[in-house]
């Protein structure tokens, strides 16, 4: 999902950014693209390590 602004973003910004929710983003080409979960495999390797 990509967050669509009138204008390209700074990255200032983007690291002022606050949505109030715990969605995470990426700043690409001045655009917000809204980051996928972890995957179940990732988090399932991530389980064993703990």
């Amino acid at each position: 999902m990509t967050i669509t602004t009138n204008r390209i973003m700074t990255l200032e910004e983007y690291l002022n950014y606050d949505d109030g929710t715990d969605t995470r983003y990426e700043l690409v080409n001045g655009e917000l693209v809204e980051m996928p979960s972890e995957s179940d495999l990732n988090n399932a390797k991530a389980n064993m390590i703990l």
